[in-house]
């Protein structure tokens, strides 16, 4: 665990800033960026292991910009349930836009891929300018981002933007009945507590350590495949959010406009129930991050970045 003590100064530093209700959560995407950031130089990309890690606070902290560039658009889940054939399983093409209203998800990947590629390309031609570095930059987090969203469960379904029932309480802590998106409960609000509790950044980073990603075949099959085999953990999350419910401490602003409110609260059954399969997912995320920045490395005919 040579980098943990590394992770744990950019979650501090990135998590500082983080504002509820960005999908996978900021603390997901800054652990999936921080523990790839880290855990590179892999031997056979070491030109670009050695720039991601002189970037590495830059390309951490725009991680999550996706969520606010890019909100609402159908970059960011595929709905494998419009794929689903009558022997159960999903049939998603590998040629899937990313403006597909049933999820382009895969399309988008493939994109921001071949736009590294290029990014690399120029970076590594000449002097590069700050434009050249910053776009670089973007499109390493970018890359990223949408690697985490591939392994992620509510990104499988357009009930991404369902909300689960919750005990709610308001300014006055009084307790009620009431509803919360999921991406907010279970993609911020968790990954933060287990973050907090278990320390998972430094136990993804310690199994991320000894990883050596390789150039993809296919990066459309691979965000494909990554979405269905993070499917199967959508089912328990919604199962665990009915059987026990959460306690969120509704946020607002007072008069003077002051911020109010406190983190919500899980039952253990959450624990015992996700916190295997979170810990999978972002673990998968930060090898999915790798091999998708080793394949357009492979794709520019590995320049020497500079």
């Amino acid at each position: 665990m040579k980098h943990v003590r590394h992770v744990v100064v950019a979650m501090v530093l990135v998590l500082g800033m983080a504002r509820p209700g960005f999908p996978w959560g900021k603390p997901g995407h800054v652990i999936v960026a921080s523990t790839a950031v880290q855990a590179f130089p892999d031997p056979a990309a070491q030109t670009l292991g050695l720039w991601v890690q002189s970037h590495r606070a830059r390309i951490v902290g725009r991680s999550a910009e996706p969520d606010q560039e890019e909100y609402g658009r159908p970059y960011h889940f595929v709905n494998l349930e419009k794929f689903l054939l009558p022997n159960g399983h999903f049939r998603v093409p590998v040629s899937l836009p990313e403006n597909d209203p049933r999820g382009g998800l895969p399309g988008h990947v493939v994109g921001l891929v071949e736009q590294l590629a290029q990014a690399m390309k120029a970076e590594s031609t000449g002097v590069p300018t700050a434009a050249e570095i910053d776009e670089l930059e973007r499109l390493l987090a970018w890359t990223c981002h949408y690697a985490a969203d591939s392994t992620c469960p509510v990104h499988t379904t357009i009930r991404h933007h369902a909300a689960i029932p919750v005990i709610k309480a308001g300014k006055t802590n009084t307790p009620g009945l009431g509803q919360w998106p999921v991406h907010s409960v279970y993609e911020t609000d968790f990954l933060q507590h287990v973050e907090n509790r278990y320390g998972i950044s430094g136990i993804i980073l310690a199994q991320l350590d000894s990883y050596s990603p390789k150039p993809l075949r296919s990066v459309a099959e691979a965000s494909i495949e990554s979405v269905k085999g993070t499917y199967p953990y959508l089912q328990p999350i919604l199962d665990t959010a009915e059987v026990s419910r959460v306690t969120v401490v509704v946020k607002g602003v007072d008069t003077k406009g002051k911020e109010w409110g406190s983190a919500t609260q899980f039952p253990q059954q959450w624990d015992d129930d996700l916190l295997s399969g979170v810990q999978t997912n972002l673990l998968r995320a930060g090898r999915l991050t790798q091999r998708l920045w080793v394949t357009a490395w492979t794709m520019a005919e590995k320049p020497k970045l500079q």
